[in-house]
């Protein structure tokens, strides 16, 4: 999946490079941030779930946080990271439908319709209302 958003992220900067038009430009601009936006969070779970994973099996230190409430020391390094790391695979969970959408997005933008299509379906429905 991570080829497949490099290879689009390649596109869109190729379209936002030769783009000449403001509205257009703009789009691809969304889509550029939308792909990255993404691929910061693939490349951020996978890297938080290593991590925590390294660090469970004694390979990588958990994270040194130390609180003091009170007066007393508390070490959050371990929850802070095991809460991050659920939170950054739970937000990958939404990621199939966010490229749904975002594929469904630009569908609709490639949308065009000219005159020679409305007198086409004009003409059609009109001949099919006249056969009865």
């Amino acid at each position: 999946m991570v080829h497949w958003q490099l290879r689009r992220l390649t596109e869109v900067l190729y379209m936002l490079m030769f783009s000449h038009d403001l509205k257009e430009w703009l789009a691809h601009a969304q889509l550029l941030a939308q792909r990255m936006a993404i691929l910061i969070v693939l490349l951020s779970a996978t890297l938080a779930a290593c991590a925590t994973l390294a660090a469970v099996l004694g390979i990588l230190p958990w994270i040194d946080l130390s609180v003091l409430i009170s007066g007393k020391p508390f070490h959050l390094g371990m929850p802070v990271q095991l809460t991050l790391t659920i939170f950054l695979l739970g937000l990958t969970a939404f990621l199939p439908s966010s490229a749904r959408v975002m594929a469904l997005e630009v569908s609709h933008r490639q949308f065009k319709t000219s005159m020679e299509d409305v007198a086409r379906a004009y003409h059609a429905a009109h001949a099919a209302d006249r056969r009865g």
